[in-house]
């Protein structure tokens, strides 16, 4: 699950739980572009939406990863919150790019090999030392 999701998920739970006597609903919805994570509580709600500590770091983490958080609230209602967060729609085509340095070329040649074997890494060079020539 997306740490940020997850992180979410833990502080609206752990704030819709200070208030007693309430249902709390959570869905998790999932597209291709999206996942929204979804929470609403039949408590007294509030007129004015308070973005307290909890929910301004919240707020500020999910920004992190362009992801938004927006929450409803009316006097008597309860509260809905929803968090949005962006699916990555395009592989990420950077590799790895390391340069192998060990004074033994045996091992440096070795490493290069098994390195080429992954697309994840692209090892762009190899030396002998540190030292410059």
């Amino acid at each position: 699950m997306n740490h940020s999701l997850s992180e979410s998920l833990r502080q609206l739970t752990e704030d819709f739980m200070k208030s007693t006597g309430i249902t709390v609903s959570v869905q998790l919805h999932f597209s291709n572009q999206q996942l929204r994570l979804q929470m609403e509580a039949n408590g007294i709600g509030m007129e004015e939406i308070q973005f307290g500590f909890g929910l301004n770091r919240m707020k500020e983490r999910l920004k992190l990863f362009h992801d938004t958080v927006s929450v409803h609230s009316e006097s008597g209602e309860g509260t809905f919150v929803i968090c949005n967060i962006p699916l990555q729609t395009e592989p990420v085509q950077d590799a790895i790019r390391l340069l192998i340095v060990d004074d033994q070329v045996s091992i440096t040649n070795s490493l290069k090999q098994i390195l080429d074997q992954h697309a994840d890494f692209n090892v762009v060079d190899t030396a002998g030392t540190g030292a410059k020539h």
